[in-house]
């Protein structure tokens, strides 16, 4: 699902070669990539429902062979993009396609002979479910748009900017059209809506199948419409250098930068809710699910020890990236050593909560939360010494997008809250490691947290860009939001949306 390639083989169109930064877009001309789209998807909420009910022998085989069927049709199609090789791919559709070749068609029914019925099932609800979505939103129209069909990036070649290259080739060729493009995704919405695109219509799939015990799964559309042909606002695909990002396919770290002028605004921002996009429920809190469905051990929340900061800070590490507000401060960034210095910022931001005892983790520092509690946001001298120093590197543009974050932030916490934000918890600081994603952890943090708040009947409030949607579901409102970005000439992106969100005390009347 939504790892798709744009339709330009043998057309004469500068679409062929894509190329943002290092990235080429080329048209597959091999069945290359069936390995990739296979383990970037193992954690993939909606993968998961479908695993989790295959019982059926050599199940990763029949996987790898149905994507081998299916990009062998799209590139008799000439559907189907690359980069690298198949390191990353991308399946697409356009006006005008037919269905696959016949012989494709069969092979794909002959290997769903084996699906058990459980399988079935869920497969036939999954799609009743698409094609509504899709019939409600678009009707007819939906013939004359592109569609992103499959997108997938190898796990060891992402933060490379290829899917942001592949999902920009199909956008730009519907921009030279004057055609929408569409698109059906579970986990990772955050990574499109930078790209321009926009949820229209959600529903949830296994919310009522008494054979899932995990969190319903949200499947959304999403929709980008075509620019007008002299805009001049194109989305860019940021490709830091070396080893200094790793976008992954689902997550997000929300998350801006440094000690400013005001110290405690400053440490908010520097966290701004590091979070993953897994959608969890506060269901799946508390409890472990395998792929194929049955429960293990229980989820501990413990306190985090200062022998876990190493493993916490490469979790952070390695999602860091894939994150609207962090793009908007990294493509500023160009001084050096870029990756060091958000490790030492990060690190230097778990260290103060572990003194504090504000730290949390599940393994060890495979997922973590920083929290405030009233009274306990004090950052040591050593931590505002070093991010001083870590600001020489700032070019000018930094500076300026910092200044223009922490006073869009000063305003909203003001407006939203007043001064009762220090009467509340606050969640600064949230993430998973990529593998560790879909199995419960980041909803266990934030629960065990609303629940001292609840206990000391204080409400809790975070900061987040487009990780709402996953608090939500753990009874969190927005209740303010600003806008970044908006009135900078030099940043290309769209705006990047901050929302402040409240969760009241259990008893629902607030503590403020």
């Amino acid at each position: 699902m939504n790892n798709s390639t744009p339709s330009c083989y043998g057309e004469k169109t500068p679409l062929l070669q894509h190329s943002i930064g290092d990235p080429q877009v080329v048209p597959m001309k091999r069945v290359r990539g069936a390995d990739a789209v296979y383990r970037a998807f193992t954690q993939d909420s909606l993968m998961m429902y479908f695993v989790a009910a295959d019982s059926a022998p050599f199940r990763e085989a029949r996987q790898k062979a149905g994507y081998y069927i299916m990009f062998d049709a799209a590139i008799r199609q000439r559907r189907m993009l690359t980069v690298d090789d198949g390191k990353a791919v991308m399946k697409y559709g356009a006006p005008g396609d037919g269905g696959p070749p016949r012989l494709h068609r069969f092979l794909t029914w002959l290997g769903e002979l084996s699906d058990p019925p459980e399988l079935t099932k869920r497969k036939k609800e999954f799609m009743a479910k698409v094609v509504a979505m899709v019939s409600n939103a678009f009707g007819e129209k939906v013939a004359d748009m592109y569609e992103v069909q499959a997108l997938a990036t190898a796990p060891e070649a992402q933060g490379r900017g290829y899917a942001t290259a592949l999902v920009n080739t199909v956008t730009d060729r519907g921009d030279a059209e004057g055609r929408d493009v569409w698109l059906i995704t579970a986990d990772a919405y955050a990574f499109y809506e930078w790209l321009g695109f926009s949820t229209i219509r959600s529903e949830l799939v296994g919310v009522d199948n008494p054979t899932w015990d995990g969190a319903p799964i949200t499947i959304r559309l999403m929709h980008r419409p075509a620019k007008k042909a002299d805009s001049t606002s194109e989305k860019p695909a940021f490709n830091y250098t070396e080893d200094d990002n790793s976008i992954v396919r689902g997550g997000t770290l929300s998350t801006a930068v440094d000690q400013l002028k005001r110290r405690d605004l400053a440490a908010r921002l520097l966290s701004l809710a590091w979070t993953h996009s897994d959608m969890e429920s506060a269901e799946s809190a508390g409890s472990m699910s395998s792929p194929d469905g049955t429960k293990q051990e229980e989820i501990e929340v413990k306190p985090m020890k200062y022998g876990d900061l190493f493993k916490a800070v490469d979790s952070v590490q390695r999602i860091i990236a894939d994150e609207a507000l962090m793009f908007y401060f990294a493509s500023a960034d160009t001084a050096p050593f870029f990756k060091t210095r958000w490790k030492l910022r990060h690190g230097l931001l778990m260290l103060d909560g572990i003194r504090q005892k504000r730290m949390l983790t599940v393994n060890g520092g495979e997922s973590v939360l920083y929290y405030r509690a009233p009274g306990n946001n004090k950052h040591s001298l050593l931590s505002r010494v070093v991010i001083r120093l870590l600001e020489l590197f700032d070019t000018a543009e930094v500076k300026k997008r910092k200044k223009e974050s922490t006073l869009k932030v000063e305003d909203l916490v003001n407006a939203t809250f007043g001064g009762a934000s220090e009467k509340m918890y606050e969640i600064g600081a949230l993430v998973t490691a990529p593998e560790a994603q879909g199995r419960g952890y980041a909803s266990a943090l934030v629960t065990t947290v609303t629940g001292k708040a609840d206990s000391a009947a204080r409400d809790t409030w975070l900061l987040t860009t487009s990780a709402y949607l996953f608090y939500e579901t753990l009874g969190f409102v927005v209740v303010g939001e600003r806008t970044v970005g908006e009135n900078n000439p030099t940043w290309d992106g769209p705006p990047v949306i901050l929302r402040a969100m409240q969760r009241l005390t259990a008893d629902g009347e607030g503590s403020v």
